[in-house]
């Protein structure tokens, strides 16, 4: 009749049942007396036909690595060791990758009661499912809570989407892959900019394959992010386009370097999204990236060549999992000396930009540039990339002066500013581009607002009675908020200083 009788054993049940009906009754078992964790333990063994010897438990127990989080480590992995260990002699799996816990923007857990739970299908209806992907991957520090919000998954998207526009920019200025074309080396390629390019990417492997062999992945999230973003698509892309746009002798090889080092890139982050580096890969070779796969490419045929049936980047096979990395198969790759020139380059031109923003130089105007107390290698590499660096900072004239250094202090002339790199000095000459005296006066009017800002804020921490009653989250916010400030006002401070103001 549905009364349950909970005991030791069948004798207790049954006098629990006379009991209960005052007669002798027949109990049924329940078929069902595993608990949760209990069941759990017996999880991987049973499920490959344990009790009996069968195949699938000879071949795939013990197995290599159990994802888990840390929250049952108590409840499920260490009950699973242990009975694995007492009914198979062996722990069920060799390695254990312990993640964080998904909890809302704020870190609190999520839970239907408080109506803060994120439903994956959503966000990938929304953003894509490589996306979302991307974003968990990233944020995947072993052992740390994650504080997620969709906002992440949004920069995710915009990252791919810069991916696959440099996809279209290649496909459009180079073509796709040429189909048994040499891979390039340094010893076959003559510009440095494009050793730079591959020496940078032979130490991504490197480094890539690591994190993944160590479970890193938001190391190796990391890594991919910054070189395709600001390595390849950024520079690269913007350092060669001078050679894409109008045909020169470095064009072919330029086109080459660009396409093959994309195709190495999509099979580096083909594990974090196979979707849309799958596309990425097949247009490539020749698919047209606005048409949906032919039904040819699903054949048999065909798989051999999809992304995740190809090789691993520049590395030969590992004998076993966690064997010995080969560097030395990277060693074709290398351009150590072509690399640290591009590195500084790359270090002049990125600080000629910020000068420019610094003194509200406008974007469409060239400026003349003159250098003093160059060194004698950076004098060597500006001037060997001269166009490049005249195109990428707008410069209308550029002079190397003064190559050593004097004792006695650089003679700014009238309508230009003088700034300091390392031992070298930048004159950037303003005259009939930039109103020197306005931007003394923006510079005063923008240090007075964050003075006023500031001196409340460094009042309020310095009450003992604010820091005592207020909650530690506020009193952090301030903190933060005052340290940024500061900083705000040195970097305001030294522009000021640099248009000529006292």
């Amino acid at each position: 009749d549905g009364q349950v009788f909970v005991a030791k054993n069948p004798v207790d049940a049954h006098t629990c049942a006379r009991q209960h009906y005052g007669t002798e009754v027949t109990l049924t078992p329940d078929p069902d007396v595993l608990d949760t964790w209990f069941s759990s333990a017996l999880w991987p063994f049973v499920t490959l036909g344990w009790p009996q010897e069968t195949s699938q438990l000879k071949d795939f127990y013990p197995s290599d690595l159990l994802v888990t989080g840390c929250d049952i480590i108590f409840f499920w992995v260490a009950r699973m060791v242990m009975m694995g260990l007492y009914v198979m002699d062996d722990v069920p799996f060799r390695e254990v990758y312990i993640h964080g816990l998904l909890r809302d923007a704020k870190r609190q857990k999520m839970s239907k009661t408080k109506g803060n739970v994120v439903n994956p299908l959503d966000l990938m209806a929304e953003f894509g499912t490589d996306p979302l992907r991307w974003t968990l991957a990233s944020l995947a520090t072993p052992g740390r809570d994650i504080a997620f919000d969709a906002q992440q998954v949004e920069s995710s998207r915009n990252f791919l989407t810069k991916l696959w526009n440099a996809t279209r920019f290649c496909l459009m200025k180079a073509g796709p892959l040429e189909k048994g074309a040499p891979v390039p080396t340094v010893s076959t390629l003559h510009n440095p900019l494009n050793q730079w390019l591959v020496h940078g990417l032979a130490c991504l492997v490197r480094d890539v394959t690591w994190a993944l062999e160590g479970y890193r992945f938001h190391e190796a999230a990391a890594l991919l992010y910054h070189f395709v973003w600001g390595t390849y698509c950024d520079w690269y892309i913007e350092l060669v386009k001078g050679d894409l746009d109008t045909p020169t002798s470095h064009t072919p090889e330029m086109g080459h370097v660009a396409t093959w080092v994309l195709g190495q890139l999509l099979h580096l982050m083909h594990p974090f999204m196979p979707f849309v580096t799958e596309e990425l890969w097949q247009a490539l070779q020749g698919q047209d990236l606005a048409q949906p796969f032919p039904p040819s490419a699903f054949s048999p045929s065909s798989l051999s060549n999809f992304l995740s049936n190809d090789a691993w980047p520049l590395l030969p096979p590992l004998s076993q999992k966690g064997a010995a990395f080969d560097e030395g198969s990277l060693a074709p790759w290398y351009a150590p000396e072509a690399y640290q020139a591009i590195q500084t380059l790359i270090g002049w031109v990125g600080f000629l930009r910020s000068l420019r923003v610094s003194l509200n130089v406008p974007p469409g105007k060239s400026v003349k540039l003159t250098f003093h107390h160059l060194g004698e290698g950076d004098t060597h590499v500006l001037q060997e990339h001269l166009p490049i660096l005249k195109r990428l900072v707008r410069l209308e004239d550029v002079c190397f002066a003064s190559p050593t250094p004097s004792v006695s202090p650089l003679v700014c002339p009238e309508g230009a500013v003088v700034t300091a790199r390392g031992e070298a000095s930048v004159v950037m000459d303003l005259e009939g581009v930039v109103d020197l005296q306005a931007e003394r006066l923006r510079y005063r009017k923008i240090l007075e607002r964050l003075e006023e800002e500031r001196a409340p804020l460094a009042s309020r921490l310095a009450s003992g009675d604010f820091v005592q009653r207020a909650k530690g989250e506020v009193v952090e916010a301030t903190q933060a908020r005052l340290k940024a400030l500061e900083a705000e006002l040195v970097e305001v401070q030294n522009g000021l200083i640099r248009v000529g103001g006292p």
